[in-house]
């Protein structure tokens, strides 16, 4: 590392330097965008004003459940106001019901592979849900 001394030392080009320095900056407050550092990417100084939103981004109603889901005040009720009996439960009984006939035959008694149905699930969904 070399030392500077007082006599090496150039006033005169450090001044020029300083002087293009800000002429350039002159010229760059002149621009209505400020460049990037990789000196392509332009960023406009002022923002964009009067910008249509586009119709996608516009929210028309508000997330979340509406009616009678809105008023549960437990877990469970608004478990069970999303699982109806005449849609999901009975559509899980249903293949319930198939896996049970698949595999009764494993079973040594008969009583240990019985069908189910939509109040013995919903029962059962309930004290899971509990616990």
């Amino acid at each position: 590392m070399k030392i500077m001394k007082k006599s090496d030392y150039d006033s005169n080009s450090e001044a020029e330097a300083i002087r293009s320095l800000s002429e350039d900056g002159d010229e760059m407050r002149k621009l209505n965008y400020y460049l990037s550092k990789d000196n392509q990417t332009k960023w406009k100084k002022i923002p964009q004003q009067n910008v249509r939103t586009r119709s996608c981004n516009i929210i028309t109603h508000l997330p979340g459940p509406i009616k009678e889901k809105r008023t549960a005040t437990t877990e469970i009720a608004s478990l069970n106001s999303f699982l109806d009996n005449t849609t999901i439960v009975s559509t899980i009984v249903k293949y319930t019901n198939i896996s049970i006939d698949s595999v009764k035959d494993n079973f040594s008694r008969e009583r240990y592979a019985l069908h189910t149905d939509p109040i013995e699930l919903q029962t059962f969904i309930d004290i899971r849900y509990i616990t």
